[in-house]
C-alpha cells in the first residue's frame, strides 16, 4: 500500500446477513420450463416464484464466477487503484444450456441481495463495467400492457441471447438491460426504484438515471447484476458499504457523493433488520 498519511485502511465491518447459494440441483427446472411454470402468474406470486427458484440455487454456473472490475481515481495528485467483483451478466434462472435472464422488482432484488450477501451496482459501477465489458445491443419492445408479462420476458431474452450468441457465457456483457441501481436519490424517494442502462454499441446511455416507478414494478427491460459486498483498494480488502460512505474513497464507486449504500439496499421496509 502506498505510504500516504491521509490513506486510512478501511476495516471490514460485519457483513449483511447472508447464506451460501446452494449448488444447482440436477433435477432443477431449465429456464424454458420455469418460464412455462410462471406463465399464469402475476405480481407478488410471480416474484415469489422467482425468489424461491434463485434461493434454491437454480442459476447458471457461469453466473457464479465473478469478473474483476478495475477502478481508479486521483486524490491530491495521488493515483489510487482498486477493483471490485461483478457477475458477468444479469441474474438468470436455469442451467448454462437452458437459462432465461429474469427481470424482477427492486423489492425482490433487495430480498435476494440481503439473503445471499451481494449488493446492487451504483451508476458509476455500471459505467465502470461498460469500460471493460462487451456491449450487447438492447432490443426495445413496444410499450404496452404486455411489457410486464412473462411471455415478454422470454421474448426479450431470446432476442438478446441471439445478439450475444457468439460470446462465451463467461464474457462480461452489458447494455441490453436497464440496471436496477442504488443511488442516494432513493433516500428521499424510498418507495421508488432506480434505473440506469440500455446502451447502444458505441453510443450513449438510452436510460439515464431515473426513479420512474414504484419499487414493486417490473417489466421485461429490467436486469439485476450481482456485485460483491467487498472490494480492494491498494491491495487491501475492504467493505463496499464502508467505501460508499468514505469522504474520499466513495469516488471509486459513486459519482453522486458519499452515501449509505447498506441502508439504501435494505430500503424502508427492511430498516431495523
Amino acid at each position: 500500500m502506498k505510504n500516504l498519511a491521509w490513506l486510512v485502511v478501511i476495516p471490514m465491518t460485519t457483513a449483511l446477513h447472508a447464506r451460501e447459494l446452494p449448488e444447482r440441483d440436477g433435477f432443477a427446472m431449465g429456464g424454458q420450463d420455469f418460464m412455462a411454470s410462471i406463465e399464469g402468474l402475476r405480481g407478488s406470486e410471480r416474484e415469489a416464484a422467482i425468489f424461491e427458484e434463485i434461493i434454491e440455487g437454480n442459476i447458471p454456473k457461469f453466473l457464479r464466477e465473478n469478473v474483476k472490475i478495475p477502478l481508479e481515481m486521483t486524490y491530491r495528485g495521488q493515483r489510487i487503484t482498486g477493483h471490485l467483483l461483478a457477475s458477468p451478466s444479469f441474474l438468470a434462472i436455469g442451467s448454462d444450456d437452458d437459462f432465461v435472464t429474469i427481470p424482477m422488482s427492486l423489492d425482490t432484488a433487495r430480498q435476494l441481495a440481503l439473503t445471499l450477501g451481494f449488493t446492487l451496482p451504483t451508476r458509476k459501477i455500471v459505467q465502470e463495467i461498460a469500460k471493460l465489458g462487451h456491449p450487447v445491443a438492447p432490443h426495445l419492445m413496444t410499450a404496452n400492457q404486455h411489457m410486464v408479462s412473462s411471455k415478454r420476458y422470454e421474448q426479450h431474452h431470446r432476442l438478446t441471447f441471439q445478439s450475444r450468441a457468439k460470446l462465451p457465457l463467461s464474457e462480461l456483457v452489458y447494455g441490453f438491460k436497464k440496471n436496477l441501481v442504488l443511488t442516494p436519490k432513493l433516500q428521499s424517494e424510498p418507495g421508488k426504484l432506480a434505473l440506469f442502462g440500455w446502451r447502444l454499441p458505441r453510443g450513449s446511455w438510452i436510460q439515464p438515471l431515473r426513479l420512474p416507478h414504484e419499487s414493486h414494478y417490473v417489466d421485461y427491460s429490467h436486469g439485476v447484476r450481482m456485485i460483491a459486498p467487498f472490494m480492494w483498494i491498494e491491495g487491501e480488502k475492504v467493505s463496499l458499504y464502508e467505501v460508499a460512505q468514505h469522504p474520499v474513497y466513495h469516488r471509486l464507486i459513486s459519482d453522486e457523493g458519499a452515501f449509505d449504500l447498506a441502508a439504501t439496499l435494505k430500503g424502508p421496509w427492511l430498516k431495523g433488520t
